[in-house]
């Protein structure tokens, strides 16, 4: 029966104190029967696992045979053996080694590898899907301009045409090269050929392409940039040859300290140089798109740029994916409430702010950041959100 209002609680039946069931209220954290209550405060002991199955005679041999050689390897060491005795023991011992590991059970399989999932390193693919499913790219004939990604360069110049990779980091030969026979098989497959894969190691800032303005309405077909451009070439050349990549990522030379530095000193291939401010101009006014794929710093750039005109938005082309926010790189950046954008999907909102109803999202199939900023095509639809997103690798 329910007890009278303003008293405790009365607790109910003691049932068999053999058969004790726990108390669903202490399992949450608090029962207010206390030492009253009929069902047990305490959680029974977990059961104990499973013995492990004892070792198969041949792992013991197996094992026995490896302490053997791997004393032998210290004796030898410590009585200052000739170096092709020690060398001798020492292969004999990892070979030991890998027949103890082929004997030993194999581990149970997790639950998270049994989902397929598209790594990061298919990243490049699934963006040139991307790119042919919404625009039909496979179709243009116009250069467009990859920035931060050799991989995303590689696949674009399989199906599309000539690519230029814009970066600070260098591209090493042997990744191009690297990267061009990933995707050779591609070629031979869509029956196309594989165009010549340039690296431009310069930062795609706005000073690069705001003297072009005037000019990207009608392009003319004489290749002189406007006054200035070469100016703003060199210095964009100039700011990233300034920079190395660490494990701290893009920094000015002198403030990486002790990190490790990788890839920024490669070798520079036959395609590789600082481009002229023709060159630049041409390719600029001339590209069917700009693909970034994670360009890091560069991303408001890029869609800053292919909202002036320059990719000709009109026309649906694509423009860049965020990666990193790089708030402390950009601390006047607000959002329309006047907040600094320092968060990822800040960062996605504020994209596609600049210019709503152009500008939609969608998420790609790989691991990481993977909401794509692009541009709606002229027959609209813009997948999961209103505005049109590009995705870039990040390092």
């Amino acid at each position: 029966m329910p007890s009278e209002p303003g008293t405790r609680p009365t607790a109910p039946r003691r049932l068999d104190p053999n058969r004790p069931a726990v108390c669903r209220h202490f399992r949450k954290g608090l029962c207010l029967y206390g030492t009253r209550c009929a069902f047990s405060h305490s959680e029974p002991p977990p059961p104990p696992p499973p013995p492990p199955p004892p070792p198969s005679a041949d792992l013991v041999e197996a094992q026995a045979r490896y302490s053997v050689l791997r004393d032998r390897c210290k004796s030898l060491a410590a009585s200052g053996a000739p170096r092709e005795h020690l060398l001798a023991a020492a292969a004999a011992l990892r070979e030991q080694g890998e027949a103890v590991r082929a004997l030993r059970p194999a581990k149970s399989a997790s639950r998270f590898t049994e989902r397929p999932r598209v790594r990061n390193k298919e990243r490049a693919g699934a963006l040139r899907r991307f790119l042919i499913d919404t625009y039909g790219l496979e179709r243009t004939t116009a250069r467009p301009v990859a920035e931060g990604s050799t991989g995303v360069a590689a696949v674009v110049a399989v199906a599309v045409a000539a690519a230029v990779v814009m970066a600070a980091r260098a591209v090493a030969a042997a990744e191009r090269a690297v990267a061009v026979a990933e995707v050779a098989a591609m070629a031979v497959a869509a029956a196309s050929c594989l165009r010549t894969l340039r690296h431009w190691p310069c930062l795609f800032v706005a000073s690069l392409w705001e003297g072009l303005l005037p000019f990207l309405a009608e392009p003319s077909p004489c290749g002189e940039g406007p006054v200035g451009e070469e100016a703003a070439a060199a210095e964009a050349a100039a700011a990233a040859s300034s920079l190395r990549w660490t494990d701290k990522g893009l920094v000015a030379v002198g403030e990486g300290g002790e990190e490790e530095e990788r890839g920024e000193a490669a070798g520079v291939g036959p395609h590789s140089g600082q481009p002229g401010a023709a060159e630049v101009w041409r390719t600029l006014v001339h590209c069917s798109a700009v693909v970034g794929m994670h360009p890091d710093g560069a991303t408001e750039a890029i869609v800053d740029f292919a909202l002036a005109g320059g990719c000709r938005p009109a026309s649906g082309k694509p423009f860049a994916v965020p990666c990193c926010v790089y708030s402390a790189y950009f601390p006047t950046r607000r959002d329309k409430r006047g907040k600094r954008v320092t968060s990822y999907t800040a960062f996605v909102k504020y994209l596609v702010d600049k210019a709503p109803g152009r500008i939609g999202t969608r998420t790609l199939p790989f691991e990481g950041k993977n909401i794509v900023v692009y541009s709606l095509p002229e027959s609209g639809g813009g997948g999961e959100g209103e505005g049109a997103m590009l995705c870039e690798p990040c390092e």
